[in-house]
């Protein structure tokens, strides 16, 4: 719906990087994800972001 007119974008192939041991314990204390990601661009627009395909995360889940 939000991505019809521009206003987020859906990328695939990004991997999320993410260091919280305690949300997760079964799982590696890092590790690397490959989830749907959801851009809403905020600061400004999607087409001026750096490049690069990995985000790095340390806060809590979303």
């Amino acid at each position: 719906r939000y991505c019809q007119n521009g206003m987020a974008s859906i990328l695939t192939g990004v991997r999320v990087r993410s260091s919280i041991a305690e949300v997760n314990p079964d799982l590696p204390s890092t590790r690397t994800e490959e989830p749907l990601v959801v851009i809403f661009p905020v600061g400004r627009p999607l087409n001026e972001w750096p490049p690069g395909t990995l985000i790095e995360r340390n806060g809590s889940e979303l």
